[in-house]
């Protein structure tokens, strides 16, 4: 009896020792609750956790004239979480390190100079794709308000079919995540994509044609919502 016990204990000091060296991840499939911005946690994480760091580095984004750029600069390591953090639309870049990693999120966040953003997300789940959107009452580029309006409908087969079907075709996580498009008045288009390959991100500004284009306005019409993207 004394040895089962001493066996026992053994089996479960050898587990918690496992435990301990496994990196701490997340259990949820959307797992990392929207930051409060301006938290001493979060002023310590790039982006407030939205974005890899290395999207922080000077030479990952576009070459100018006056020297390499961030795919994330300064302003927007700032203003795209506060838009999202308003919405309560999670980190998908932290829910790509869930232990129950989702099969499929997509999520296309349009933000307007001085229209409410919209937030649309597709997610996988055991009964096929869920859509989820938010539109916001403030300005893209001003104080983001709170969200007005929400929708969460079931993707017909067809939509579904549409969109992967459109994914595959036009390849836009193929692409660069920033093909260096600037503007002062206008819409920042942002997709990102978890599934197998982890996170991805592709950001376009006022994009009137090709993958991005494309993309963003099918997900639109899957709301049903009127508002005219620009």
């Amino acid at each position: 009896m004394e040895l089962l016990t001493v066996l026992r204990t053994a089996a479960i000091s050898s587990a918690l020792f496992l435990a301990s060296c496994v990196p701490e991840k997340f259990d949820h499939p959307i797992c990392h609750a929207p930051p409060k911005i301006g938290s001493d946690t979060e002023i310590q994480k790039f982006a407030s956790g939205y974005f890899p760091p290395e999207y922080g580095d000077p030479s990952s984004g576009c070459n100018y004239r006056a020297g390499p750029t961030a795919i994330i600069g300064e302003v927007e390591r700032e203003w795209y979480p506060r838009q999202w953090a308003a919405a309560s639309e999670p980190s998908l870049y932290e829910a790509a390190q869930c232990n129950a990693l989702p099969d499929f999120v997509l999520r296309f966040s349009y933000i307007p100079s001085f229209d409410p953003s919209v937030f649309i997300r597709v997610q996988s789940d055991g009964d096929g794709l869920k859509l989820t959107a938010s539109e916001m009452t403030g300005a893209g580029g001003y104080d983001p308000g709170e969200v007005g309006r929400t929708k969460e409908v079931r993707l017909s087969e067809k939509q579904a079919f549409e969109l992967r079907e459109m994914l595959d075709a036009q390849a836009l996580f193929e692409e660069k995540p920033d093909i260096c498009q600037a503007g002062l008045d206008g819409s920042s288009w942002i997709f990102e994509l978890v599934d197998k390959d982890g996170y991805r991100m592709v950001k376009r500004w006022s994009p009137e044609d090709g993958a991005a284009h494309n993309l963003g306005i099918l997900l639109i019409e899957f709301t049903d919502w009127s508002f005219e993207p620009y």
